[in-house]
């Protein structure tokens, strides 16, 4: 694997994006040109590998110069950063807001799969290694962002909501980790699914529901399953709608 210091178009990994003061015009102008920088970046990577981009490439195709890019980001990495972390806000904070971990993993495999080629330039970069740090900062501040939301106003210790999180970014980037390598070909949302019912457990009324797929030979003439699949979801529904803090809050007034 080369080394950062021979790669002079991407220049040296740093965390720090420049970011320009003034006026809300100048924001503005900013803002629009950032815009521009990423989707052209994008545009690239649909098309060839990371490793066959450069600054020099980049400026060319969105028609400005190599001082206006570093003005705005330090190097490729720097802007590859950016853009995981504004796709990680999405998930969290599109409706309906995700519940648990694999609620996550499902948006993001639907990101993946709408953006299907860039997604395999960036994983089979040369670079990868130094992407996974990314990959894994970017994820762990995701997931800590849900323990802390579903924890609410709970007394959960800091060291706590720390091991919890880097335990479901850990999984996360693991399950994320071994569907790219073989090529996003297996059912990832129905592995995913299967995954989270067996951590979480299952409250089906009856046993033939446990499972995504009713896998009871009977289920076509099966007279009561209409009655257990509305009870299940009535279930589902209503837990999902309750957080431990909402009881705590409701019960607060009763304790002695």
């Amino acid at each position: 694997m080369g080394s950062l210091q021979n790669m002079p178009e991407y220049g040296m990994m740093r965390v720090e994006n420049s970011r320009p003061q003034g006026g809300r015009r100048e924001q503005t102008v900013a803002q629009n040109t950032k815009n521009v920088i990423r989707k052209g970046f994008i545009e690239l990577l649909e098309q060839r590998s990371l490793d066959k981009i450069s600054v020099v490439d980049i400026a060319e195709h969105c028609g400005i110069n190599r001082n206006t890019f570093y003005y705005y980001y330090c190097d490729i990495y720097a802007l590859i950063r950016e853009i995981l972390e504004d796709e990680a806000r999405k998930v969290l904070t599109a409706d309906p807001p995700c519940k648990n971990w694999s609620e996550v993993v499902m948006r993001v495999t639907g990101f993946i799969r709408a953006n299907r080629r860039a997604v395999y330039h960036l994983y089979h970069s040369s670079q990868r290694e130094l992407l996974e740090d990314h990959y894994f900062q970017v994820a762990y501040t995701c997931m800590e962002s849900l323990v802390r939301r579903t924890a609410g106003g709970l007394p959960v210790a800091e060291e706590d909501v720390q091991t919890i999180s880097a335990l479901y970014t850990a999984t996360v980037v693991g399950m994320l980790d071994r569907w790219l390598r073989y090529g996003m070909k297996p059912d990832a949302e129905k592995y995913i699914y299967r995954v989270g019912r067996l951590t979480e457990g299952s409250l089906a009324p009856v046993t033939c529901l446990e499972s995504e797929e009713n896998p009871c030979p009977r289920a076509g003439q099966c007279t009561t399953l209409p009655m257990w699949e509305k009870l299940d979801a009535l279930i589902n529904d209503y837990l999902d709608s309750v957080s431990l803090s909402d009881l705590l809050a409701q019960t607060d007034g009763q304790r002695i």
